[in-house]
């Protein structure tokens, strides 16, 4: 808690042998401090020694291996630990530790030494230890400072204050950051090592009015330039379509662009495409993004066909993607029969009604007849 750096102590006797050797290449079963057995298995940092499991690294020590009131001699260990790797074990073992959230965080890497001898020192003198063994280090990383770019007209400029060189560089100095600079403005700063969340020079002006204050930002009214608006052309014959279809009585639906794998190829008639697949999908029904839209609006129709609403005219537009292309889909579907002067004519959709829509969206479009022909095909 003092340090930001989880460490983790065996009882060294228990050991199959004095050495510790960190691997990603075990399937086995780990029986943890909580008395309760994981399944670990490759891609999982596992701490060894010899062919005992003593901790898994980053997440939790072994049963096996634990300080009790009994020890009389530990091994410490101070570990970096790739985050990434520790929230994908924490989070499938559904086993979660102050070591594994510290970790998927970020901590420092450049502090075990000073950690390590530091918590020997507390032993030493709060646990009465005889004596102590020399660290031993694996795998060391080469320390490179993190160097920011910034002047004094960027801070100003981000935050809206107006602060002098001398006020950035006695605050970022009293957070034990480095400040090189020849003319006063422009400056480069050192990161220290343990300052993870300090990436760009936005992050030097967030440390500097979070230690200056925010009472030296002025209010001022944000300047709102006026533009003018409007649709693209191909929004603007989308639009056309739509208007068209509502004219004729249709009935415009929104479906879900998520559909189970039966449904990608039911009704599948212009291309065949393979479709993206979630990786966690909540429910199966809505596990693959769809490739077309026609068999979406039919489960729609036959939704309400099994209440008893018969007489159907819908259509939707939607985009729809695929490993191969991404495009824009209409679908119409009719069913039952087209009233006229409200329910006292009738007429049975056929052929005629969705030949003479496609002709409607294609003179909306401004096609001329001789671009296209109506071909009848069975499928």
């Amino acid at each position: 808690l003092m340090t930001g750096q989880p460490l983790h102590m065996y009882d060294a006797d228990k050991l199959e042998e004095n050495t510790l050797c960190a691997r990603d290449d075990l399937n086995m079963e780990f029986v943890a401090l909580d008395e309760k057995a994981y399944a670990v298995q490759e891609g999982d940092i596992v701490i060894t020694s010899g062919n005992q499991a003593g901790c898994l690294g980053g997440v939790m020590g072994a049963l096996s291996c634990a300080v009790d009131a009994n020890t009389k001699n530990i091994y410490i260990e101070a570990a970096s630990f790739d985050g990434a790797s520790v929230r994908r074990t924490s989070n499938r073992l559904g086993l979660v530790s102050e070591s594994s959230q510290r970790f998927v965080k970020g901590t420092n890497h450049f502090q075990a030494e000073y950690v390590l001898n530091f918590a020997a020192k507390l032993i030493k003198e709060l646990c009465e230890a005889e004596k102590e063994s020399n660290i031993v280090t694996y795998q060391e990383e080469t320390y490179e400072a993190k160097k920011l770019a910034s002047s004094v007209y960027k801070i100003n400029n981000r935050l809206g204050t107006s602060f002098t060189y001398e006020e950035i560089a006695d605050v970022l100095t009293r957070l034990h950051f480095s400040i090189e600079s020849e003319d006063k403005e422009n400056f480069i700063a050192t990161v220290p090592a343990y300052r993870l969340d300090v990436t760009c020079d936005a992050d030097l002006s967030e440390e500097v009015i979070r230690l200056l204050g925010f009472k030296h930002v002025n209010s001022v009214l944000p300047r709102l330039d006026t533009k003018y608006g409007g649709l693209t052309l191909a929004q603007q014959r989308k639009q056309a379509i739509r208007n068209f279809l509502l004219a004729n009585g249709l009935d415009e639906c929104v479906t879900y662009s998520l559909i189970n794998k039966k449904e990608i190829s039911s009704f599948n008639l212009l291309k065949e495409e393979e479709s993206y697949v979630l990786l966690n999908p909540l429910t199966d029904d809505r596990s693959h993004f769809r490739t077309h839209v026609l068999h979406s609006l039919l489960k729609v129709a036959t939704y309400n066909v099994a209440r008893q609403n018969k007489n159907l005219a819908l259509f939707e537009t939607a985009n729809v993607i695929s490993k191969a292309s991404q495009s824009s889909n209409l679908a119409i579907v009719l069913v039952g029969e087209e009233s006229n002067q409200c329910l006292l004519n009738k007429t049975p959709y056929d052929f005629y009604h969705i030949k003479g829509l496609l002709t409607g969206i294609m003179d909306t479009l401004g096609i001329e007849q001789s671009r296209y022909k109506f071909d009848k095909t069975l499928r």
